[in-house]
């Protein structure tokens, strides 16, 4: 089921570019299509790398004792 999460959170990006190519050829909506879909997902990970940063920094310090 996570791929099914992962779809509601990539589908939204379709309607930003779908007026943008919606007479192109399909090359032309292809190449916008993998740019937005990457810039999309580049966003995606960097606020689940940053989320985990975060998280796993709070732990460790936790983790660790006072010499």
């Amino acid at each position: 089921m996570g791929w099914l999460i992962m779809a509601f959170v990539d589908f939204p990006i379709f309607f930003a570019y779908f007026p943008l190519v919606d007479h192109a050829s399909g090359h032309v909506f292809a190449l916008v299509a993998i740019m937005f879909g990457g810039v999309e997902w580049a966003l995606v990970g960097l606020v689940f790398d940053f989320a985990w940063s975060s998280i796993s920094r709070k732990l460790v310090l936790r983790g660790t004792k006072n010499v």
